[in-house]
């Protein structure tokens, strides 16, 4: 899943964003395609400061995020999750220990 319950918001019609930290948006395009998110709302902006940067600018109400960081600066509009993705492990912001 892209985030918990991201079909109910596009269903019931809420402007959702994909925002992303990397710089790279075209691998979301085959998942938004699938459910219903046009690719003028996905942004790939570089760096978490610019992500949350755009999320206040968009005036976004609720953004989820796999980044401890991101929620904390977000405050009461942040919620965190752990993105999982299908036969991968689930993937953190934690050091791994090398």
């Amino acid at each position: 899943d892209l985030f918990p319950s991201h079909d109910r918001f596009v269903t019931e019609g809420y402007d959702v964003h994909v925002i992303s930290a990397g710089e790279d948006k075209t691998p979301f395009a085959e998942t938004l395609a699938e459910i219903g998110i046009p690719m003028s709302k996905a942004h790939a902006v570089g760096s978490n400061k610019k992500k949350i940067e755009l999320i206040k600018e968009l005036g976004i109400t609720k953004h989820y995020d796999n980044s401890q960081d991101v929620i904390d600066e977000l405050g009461e509009i942040g919620v965190k999750f752990e993105l999982v993705v299908s036969g991968l492990p689930n993937y953190t912001n934690e050091p791994t220990g090398n």
